[in-house]
C-alpha cells in the first residue's frame, strides 16, 4: 500500500495562512478534512499572530468542524486513552514534562506494536522530541497525531517556532547556499553539536520511517526556506528550494507517516 504524499497537506496549511494574512479571514469554509501536517502549523501560525484579528469562518462540515474543535480545544483528558488521536498539545518549557503527552502517542497504537514495535515507535517520538529540546531554541512547540484506521497509516506531527533546523547548523558556524542543502546535510548526520554521528537526529529516523527493510513510510521536513519529503522510492522524494515563496515557513515542521500494521523492527538496524 502505497503512503499518500503530505505535501499537499502543507500547501493547504499555506493556502489558509495566506488567505488569512491577503483578507483577514481564515476560511475553512471548504475545507473537507484536515490532517495534523495542516492543522498544527496552522495553529502555531495563530499563535504567533496574536493582536491580529482574523474572522474564522469554519468548515460547512459539521464533523470536521468539530473535529478541529477537538483538536485545538481538547484539555487532554483521560478519557482519550481511548481514542485514535493526540489532540494538538502543546510542549512543555522542560523536556522532563513531557512523558504523559509522549505515554499518549505511545497509546495511539498498543505502545507501537503494529507500528514497527514498542521499541522502534517510542525511539521515533522520543528522538524528535529531543531534538526540539536540544536544537530548536522555541518558545512554542506542538505536537499532535492521528490514527487512520481506513486509510491504514498513522501520522504524527510536530512542529516549533524555532530557529529552523539551517538556523541551527549556520549557528554552528556550518555554511550554506540554501536551507534545503542544510536539511539534506542534517539528515546526512551533520550535527550543530561536536558529536557528527548523532546529527539533527533526523538520519535515523528517515532510514527507518522509510527503508523498504523499515517501515516503508513517509517523513516531510520543512523548515526555514527548505522542504524534503522523503520516501522509499526515489520516485516518490521531493525537494523543494522554497526561497522567498509563501512556502516558507517560520519553524520547523516534521511529519511522518506510517503504514499500519507494519512489522516489528529493530532500531539498531538503522544507528549503525
Amino acid at each position: 500500500m502505497m503512503i499518500p504524499s503530505m505535501w499537499p497537506e502543507y500547501g493547504r496549511f499555506v493556502n489558509l495562512r495566506h488567505i488569512a494574512r491577503t483578507t483577514g479571514r481564515l476560511d475553512m469554509g471548504g475545507v473537507n478534512w484536515i490532517y495534523p501536517t495542516t492543522l498544527l502549523p496552522l495553529t502555531g501560525f495563530l499563535v504567533a499572530s496574536r493582536g491580529e484579528t482574523y474572522t474564522y469562518v469554519p468548515p460547512s462540515d459539521t464533523d470536521v468542524a468539530d473535529y478541529i474543535k477537538l483538536m485545538i480545544e481538547n484539555p487532554f483528558p483521560d478519557r482519550l486513552n481511548r481514542k485514535s488521536y493526540v489532540p494538538n498539545h502543546f510542549l512543555p518549557r522542560n523536556q522532563s514534562d513531557t512523558d504523559a503527552i509522549l505515554d499518549r502517542i505511545m497509546k495511539l497504537q498498543n505502545d507501537g506494536r503494529g507500528i514497527g514495535g514498542e521499541t522502534a515507535f517510542a525511539y521515533l517520538i522520543d528522538e524528535l522530541t529531543t531534538n526540539i529540546y536540544e536544537h530548536s531554541e522555541f518558545k512554542n512547540a506542538m505536537v499532535m497525531a492521528q490514527r487512520y484506521e481506513k486509510k491504514r497509516f498513522v501520522e504524527v506531527s510536530f512542529y516549533d517556532d524555532g530557529i529552523t533546523i539551517p538556523g541551527s547548523l549556520r549557528r554552528a558556524g556550518f555554511m550554506y547556499s540554501t536551507d534545503l542543502d542544510a536539511i539534506k546535510d542534517a539528515v546526512n548526520g551533520k550535527s550543530s553539536k561536536e558529536e557528527y554521528e548523532r546529527g539533527y537526529g533526523l538520519g535515523t529516523n528517515v532510514r527507518m520511517c522509510t527503508d523498504i527493510e523499515g517501515l516503508g513510510g513517509k517523513v516531510l521536513v520543512v523548515s526555514g526556506r527548505g522542504a524534503f519529503e522523503y520516501a522509499r522510492e526515489k520516485s516518490e522524494q521531493r525537494l523543494y528550494n522554497l526561497g522567498e515563496s509563501p512556502y516558507s515557513l517560520n519553524g520547523t515542521l516534521i511529519s511522518v507517516r506510517i503504514p499500519y500494521p507494519s512489522k516489528e523492527i529493530s532500531v539498531y538496524d538503522f544507528t549503525e
